[in-house]
């Protein structure tokens, strides 16, 4: 056969019957295995080395024999019809993984072929055979060019697996090469028979040591030769004691005649079975056995040995005993319970087959007006609850589960009484539900208990849901039990939010939860918490001033189980309080400050007039104008200053109109002529640029106050803004907590501020600018407050600063 042919040869194993007549040695090479590792395979197989080391050596060897070869060996899944990788030396990594459990066919590769057909199979070039077509990718990618599977037949002819040998060119076998394939399967196949045969062993011999029945076998005498654990657990003589000594020591005297018997119609081929007798332990104590024995025959059918197979019956008499006793008990039981146990048909009227006595304390009626269908169990439940006791009776036994059913029935005497009742189906062999076996008790109390402590409950959650403060139970584990509705509205967080949370974890800053800590154990001690205020984070990060009131809570027994805290936000009363006080603070300023600044006008005055005086005086191009000048500005800074301490420290009378707040920043910005002439200033109003915009810009306001707001903006971005200037003013719909508010951002191209500078931009007396009094930004603030307002400040992503304001539209 020339080796660029692809044809497949399925050779049949008696074409090379004539090699296994070849003699071996160990000087002599043969064909396929030397004579050594031949020996080598079986030494493994005597020493009982495990299968796949015994088979992984097989096809090192194999690989020795041929240079360039690379074997496997696949055993077959008969019932998935799949092929599993036993052993692999050289072979790729992703073809080994690609081949393992690879189904069999006679289109399927070589090994899959092989191990459908049962014929060897040879496949000279797998790039070119259809076989291969569907892995032609993994076999290029893997170098793999040629292969010869022959199929690992048993002694009876079943296939076992396969044994490949694969080449990375396309190549055909010589005779020698069949040889090696044919030798390499026998000896797998011989591993592998011999694996399943020790591991048939294993299994018998784990089934008779694990059994509870005594497996003992004998020689036709009656000497035991084998002795199971179950034999020395029963009888008490381990196995070396046993093993030798005739079976009879376990037969009572009384029996040996029976057993004497037995054997000698052992001996003829009889299969003793099941039949009950006694036999005897080491410590003379006498059991109950339930035997079996069997002849057992060697392969030329001669009976050999004999097994008896025995079963200790003692416990299960002695279990019939006990059955026998739990019965009168069970029967006693019954008759003392509180309740009534019963057993019912399946039917409409749910007829009682066997039920307890005590059903006459539950309904008034004998467990004999039931049984003799005198009563029916049906008729004495209340009319309103029959409908729901079928349903769920009836789900749960499609549901193959227990039931748990609590419902009203009319006594004997016409009182309503209510029924816990517990129970489950009894199935038939097919499956079919024939009855109900369960317990009933009359839970009458119990459930008047119930709906009183369920009407508390309900009363106690409408006082704390309907409470305006924030009421919050915590356990000794510091673990949130009870979560309030005003808890949620302060605090941000659902009450399955918090229950089961860490409160200090939860709301309580860091820097004072070991103080709050150490209060709430003090109040778990018995020690009432009054104003304690405590500033607390809200799930959004906002800051709350809550004002608390703790005390313990303890159980039914007297037991501490944890504390109750009721708090009282007040954040906004003590807001309105500090804006009181900063009010009083700023009148008395005001008023000082307006005194001040009356008896200094005067004095200014005369400063001016002076200074007027004196420039009539000194020649025009003197240094003495110069200083004239400089006392003069330093005249207007004061009387600047003296203005703005009067205008922030003086009280705001707002008079507000609706205008246009566009029109207001306009009119500012031209009042400010004087600031920004002759610098190189662009200014950008969005209410005129491209043809105008949609955003009504009118608001309540008071005019003038807002043009100081605009006016203090504008002159801080003329002041941090080198030329080429540009500035810019944006308006947009938005809302102040939902209310509609125009919003406005004035932005620059400045060299923006600092995180410091921001937040300390509306401080009074701080400034950016080198002359200022550091009071135009504050006097903003105080403004915009004023208005209902709010104003910010941040830089631009492109630089710059953005002061932002909100205006409410309307003031309410």
């Amino acid at each position: 056969m020339s080796r660029s042919s692809t044809t497949v040869r399925c050779m049949t194993r008696p074409s090379i019957e004539a090699l296994n007549q070849t003699p071996l040695s160990d000087e002599v090479q043969l064909p396929g295995l030397k004579v050594e590792r031949h020996s080598r395979i079986l030494e493994d197989l005597l020493r009982g080395e495990s299968l796949e080391i015994t088979l992984t050596k097989l096809v090192e060897l194999a690989e020795e024999s041929r240079e360039g070869m690379l074997g496997s060996v696949m055993l077959l899944d008969s019932q998935a019809k799949q092929l599993q990788l036993a052993a692999s030396v050289s072979l790729p990594d992703r073809y080994v993984k690609a081949m393992d459990g690879l189904e069999i066919g006679p289109r399927v590769g070589s090994c899959g072929m092989a191990a459908c057909t049962g014929e060897r199979v040879v496949i000279e070039d797998l790039f070119t055979h259809p076989n291969w077509k569907p892995y032609r990718e993994l076999v290029r990618a893997t170098g793999l060019r040629a292969c010869w599977s022959e199929p690992i037949l048993s002694g009876e002819g079943e296939i076992l697996g396969t044994f490949g040998m694969y080449y990375q060119t396309p190549r055909s076998p010589e005779h020698d090469d069949l040889i090696l394939v044919n030798e390499c399967a026998k000896l797998a196949a011989l591993a592998i028979e011999r694996h399943r045969g020790e591991e048939r062993d294993r299994q018998l011999a784990a089934i008779v040591n694990s059994t509870d029945d005594v497996v003992i076998s004998k020689n036709l005498n009656g000497v035991i030769q084998s002795w199971n654990p179950a034999a020395e657990r029963i009888y008490g003589y381990s196995q070396g004691e046993a093993i030798g000594r005739s079976i009879e020591m376990l037969v009572p005297a009384d029996r040996r005649a029976e057993q004497r018997e037995y054997q000698k119609r052992l001996r003829n081929g009889e299969r003793i079975e099941h039949f009950s007798t006694v036999r005897c332990t080491r410590d003379g104590q006498l059991i109950d056995v339930a035997l079996t024995m069997s002849p057992v025959h060697d392969a030329a059918g001669k009976i050999v040995q004999i097994v008896e197979v025995q079963k200790d019956m003692t416990s299960s008499k002695r279990s019939e005993r006990e059955l026998r006793e739990t019965r009168r008990q069970h029967s006693m039981l019954l008759s003392n319970l509180l309740g009534a146990a019963f057993r019912c048909h399946i039917d409409e009227d749910f007829s009682i087959e066997l039920i307890s006595e005590g059903i006459e304390a539950i309904t008034g009626y004998s467990a004999d007006d039931f049984r003799s269908k005198k009563v029916r169990w049906i008729t004495t439940v209340d009319p309103r609850d029959i409908g729901r006791l079928r349903s769920e009776i009836a789900q749960a036994i499609a549901e193959r589960r227990p039931y748990q059913l609590k419902f009203r029935i009319i006594h004997r005497d016409g009182s309503l009484r209510w029924i816990w009742e517990h129970g489950q189906a009894i199935y038939d062999e097919s499956g079919i539900a024939i009855a109900l076996e369960g317990y009933a008790t009359d839970v009458t109390d119990r459930e008047a208990a119930t709906i009183e402590l369920r009407d508390r409950e309900q009363r106690y959650r409408s006082v704390i849901e309907t409470a305006n403060s924030l009421i919050v139970c915590v356990s000794l584990d510091h673990k949130i039990t009870e979560w309030n509705s005003g808890a949620t509205r302060v605090l941000g967080y659902s009450r399955s939010e918090a229950l089961g949370q860490n409160p200090y974890q939860l709301f309580v800053e860091e820097a004072s939860r070991e103080a709050v800590i150490a209060e709430a154990k003090r109040v778990n001690q018995g020690h009432p918490l009054k104003g304690y205020e405590l500033s607390c984070v809200t799930r959004e990060g906002e800051r709350r001033s809550i004002l608390w009131n703790a005390t313990q809570l303890i159980d039914g027994e007297g037991k501490a189980v944890g504390h109750m805290a009721v708090g009282h936000d007040i954040t906004e009363l003590k807001a309105v309080q500090e804006k009181l006080i900063q009010s009083a603070r700023l009148a008395a300023v005001g008023e000082m400050v307006s005194a001040i600044a009356h008896e200094s006008r005067n004095a200014l005055q005369r400063i001016q007039i002076g200074v007027d005086m004196l420039g009539f005086d000194v020649p025009e191009n003197s240094e003495m104008v110069k200083e004239l000048d400089r006392i003069s500005r330093a005249k207007d800074d004061l009387k600047q200053l003296f203005e703005e301490l009067r205008s922030y420290a003086a009280p705001l009378k707002l008079e507000f109109c609706d205008c246009s707040v566009a029109g207001v920043w306009r009119q500012t910005w031209a009042n400010l002529e004087s600031e920004w002439k002759g610098r190189d200033v662009t200014f950008l109003d969005s209410s005129q640029m491209d043809g105008g915009t949609s955003v009504d810009v009118n608001c309540d306001i008071d005019p003038f106050r807002m043009q100081q707001v605009f006016r203090n903006v504008f002159e801080n971005a003329l002041a941090a803004c080198e030329d080429p200037i540009e500035i810019s003013v944006h308006c947009r719909e938005g809302d102040i907590e939902g209310d509609p508010a125009l919003l406005i951002q004035v932005r620059d191209n400045g060299p923006g501020l600092a995180k410091e500078q921001q937040k300390q931009l509306f401080d009074a007396f701080f400034t950016t600018k080198p002359k200022g009094t550091g009071l135009g930004m504050a006097i903003a603030k105080r403004i915009m407050t004023a208005h209902f307002g709010t104003i910010g400040v941040r830089n631009n992503s492109t630089g710059g600063a953005c002061v932002e304001l909100a205006i409410p539209r309307k003031q309410i």
